[in-house]
């Protein structure tokens, strides 16, 4: 919950204008042009992730706040999207602590495997260490697309430790298991 927590409340016009690095560290929702609402959606989430809550009371909160101004699947992609940042940069946060990185080099990634999955999201499964979904840990390529890294996405890493690579055949992690 931190994470959305240290985000920066922007408008999506405010948002357009930034560059990678900003947009980052920026919050914003399309089609919210007022920046008080932009805010008080912000503090919405960041609630029902701190306090736990359900999509259809967010939605009765969202409409609300906004009249109604946006739609219930827009609320939807808005309420699995951020909840899911929030997962995996706390995720991160836990694989990055020191006690715990050694323990986990590897992950597996992810992907749906239904009609709605994107191509560029399922190619992921077999772009890993030998054709596989593993992947290392520090990897630049999944640490940029660490799930979820679009709208909708329902990609999930699972963190695993050596042995575990080995036993999926890996061949590194089985001369490391040796």
């Amino acid at each position: 919950s931190r994470w959305l927590a240290e985000k920066e409340a922007v408008t999506p016009g405010e948002f357009a204008m930034l560059d990678q690095d900003a947009r980052r560290a920026a919050f914003t929702i399309a089609r919210v042009n007022s920046l008080e609402s932009v805010k008080r959606i912000q503090d919405l989430l960041q609630e029902d992730i701190t306090q736990g809550g359900t999509l259809r009371d967010f939605q009765r909160r969202v409409a609300a706040e906004l009249e109604g101004a946006l739609s219930p699947a827009h609320v939807e992609t808005l309420y699995r999207t951020e909840n899911g940042k929030a997962m995996a940069a706390g995720m991160m946060a836990i694989l990055d602590d020191p006690f715990v990185s050694d323990e986990f080099p590897y992950v597996a990634y992810h992907a749906a495997h239904d009609s709605r999955v994107r191509q560029e999201h399922l190619a992921f499964v077999s772009l890993g260490i030998q054709g596989t979904n593993i992947y290392r840990r520090d990897d630049p390529v999944i640490q940029t697309f660490w799930p979820p890294w679009g709208y909708n996405c329902r990609c999930d890493i699972i963190a695993l430790q050596v042995e575990s690579a080995a036993e999926k055949g890996i061949k590194e992690a089985i001369e490391w298991v040796r």
